[in-house]
């Protein structure tokens, strides 16, 4: 939509020829009034007969634009860009692809994840402020995202999605062939066996390449057993326990090296699955765009950030009333401090602020201090 040749008090003949100024394309019925409600965003209109006169275009600045619009442009875009990589209407994207480039996390939160007592020591947050935070963030990110692509299967601008499925990365072994067509084995030096005598090695020569692609039906059952095994091996219930132990990078190390050994599984990760309107696509894009500039990107970043920390605060202000400051357990006591909501703070500006520093290369370095348990 392009308002550059509207001025206030100007008589516009129909609403064919408005559609023309605005460069836009003429609709009917319910699709018509949902437009007419989208241009009042930008400028207001009286209707007189068939003539529209325009009453007062608004400024840019003061525009306001809710962050699920902002959401489903910028997935649009996302999706536009990577469907012009393939050959079909199919496009296949990570959960974290996604989130970042919505703005809904910054770089730290997956890596960060991994190692949240780490985290917890070098942000100097209470570890398990931090473990909660996850556990909030992850479930609000995820019906934030599962909200914009609705929205945009609403629109009929995807035909639908595959809710997450497994992707796994194998690693796959190509055997090196001699000039006689047998696999080519390789000699080293050994050393000197106990007489002084040399001895050699001998191995063959293979060639690695990784395929990454969704897990079969029996891949997956192998990965969810062998969390399943680990899990109870390692004497917890489930994930979640591991997670608070701080013993989630031993629990990861030691499924993947089972899954390796088993399948060549060196790791997986979640995606979703999109098939696009190849025909309206851009369109839709198009209409989404309007006065939709890079200043609006970090819309839904502070939308995210702002829900995290009006639910951190109702579950302090709960805390103080449900128990009358009679708190029984580490979790009231915990929520009760006005510290807990410094921490999440703390963390939303760490985690989830797309202008934050990235911190993961020195979390990542951090030594523990066992004597803070």
């Amino acid at each position: 939509m392009d308002i550059s040749k509207l001025e206030v008090g100007m008589v516009v003949k129909n609403y064919k020829e408005m559609c023309a100024l605005l460069d836009e394309k003429v609709l009917s019925g319910k699709s018509k009034k949902k437009r007419d409600e989208w241009w009042r965003k930008f400028f207001d209109f009286e209707i007189d007969g068939y003539k529209l006169i325009v009453k007062e275009i608004y400024d840019e600045n003061a525009i306001t634009l809710l962050p699920a619009d902002v959401a489903e442009k910028l997935l649009l875009e996302l999706l536009i860009d990577e469907n012009n990589k393939n050959t079909d209407s199919k496009v296949v994207l990570t959960k974290k692809q996604i989130l970042e480039y919505l703005c809904i996390i910054n770089q730290n939160y997956y890596k960060c994840k991994r190692r949240i007592p780490k985290l917890s020591q070098f942000i100097n947050v209470e570890v398990n402020n931090v473990y909660e935070f996850y556990e909030f963030a992850d479930d609000a990110i995820e019906r934030y995202l599962l909200k914009a692509i609705k929205g945009l299967n609403s629109k009929k601008l995807i035909s639908g999605w595959s809710s997450t499925y497994r992707m796994v990365c194998i690693v796959e072994a190509i055997p090196v062939n001699n000039i006689v067509g047998k696999i080519r084995a390789k000699k080293t030096d050994g050393g000197l066996d106990k007489n002084g005598e040399k001895v050699y090695k001998y191995e063959s020569n293979n060639k690695t390449n990784l395929n990454f692609r969704k897990a079969t039906y029996e891949e997956d059952q192998m990965i969810i057993q062998t969390e399943y095994e680990v899990i109870h091996e390692m004497g917890f219930k489930d994930q979640v326990e591991v997670i608070r132990h701080g013993e989630y990078d031993d629990y990861k190390t030691a499924v993947a090296e089972r899954l390796m050994n088993k399948a060549n599984i060196d790791f997986y990760y979640y995606a979703y699955e999109f098939t696009n309107n190849e025909k309206y696509i851009v369109e839709g894009y198009e209409r989404l765009d309007a006065l939709l500039t890079e200043k609006y990107r970090d819309t839904v970043n502070k939308d995210i950030i702002d829900k995290l920390d009006k639910n951190a605060y109702k579950r302090y202000i709960k805390v103080q009333k449900e128990n009358d400051f009679l708190l029984n357990t580490e979790k009231e006591k915990r929520r009760n401090s006005k510290q807990y909501l410094i921490d999440n703070k703390t963390m939303s500006q760490n985690l989830i602020e797309i202008d934050a520093t990235n911190i993961v290369s020195d979390v990542i370095t951090v030594k523990l201090n066992k004597t803070k348990g």
